[in-house]
């Protein structure tokens, strides 16, 4: 599939975020995802599929620290255009479960 709406990827993320086992989740406040295409900050040629984002906390007990994956569909957009062969379920799975580990 060479293009997957943004509301179509957003469905798709729900969808997988589903099939994580709980104890992944753990720590994680949502799984969102964005329309942007961030680049990698030293290597302009490379888009930023995702990342996890520490959310301030409102206490310093340890275990309260949350955090928010976030998905980038435009960046999932731009690959597909160079690559026809792009699998986006695939790509989102390594991306998302990727994410979860930090």
């Amino acid at each position: 599939m060479s293009f997957m709406r943004l509301s179509d990827f957003e469905a798709m993320v729900r969808r997988m975020a589903t099939e994580v086992p709980e104890e992944f989740l753990e720590g994680i406040a949502e799984i969102v995802v964005s329309p942007r295409a961030p680049v990698h900050g030293e290597r302009p040629d490379v888009h930023t599929l995702g990342e996890c984002v520490p959310l301030p906390s409102p206490t310093d007990e340890p275990g309260t620290t949350q955090s928010r994956v976030v998905l980038y569909h435009g960046s999932f957009a731009a690959l597909a255009r160079e690559d026809s062969s792009f699998d986006w379920r695939e790509e989102a799975w390594e991306t998302l479960t990727h994410e979860l580990r930090h």
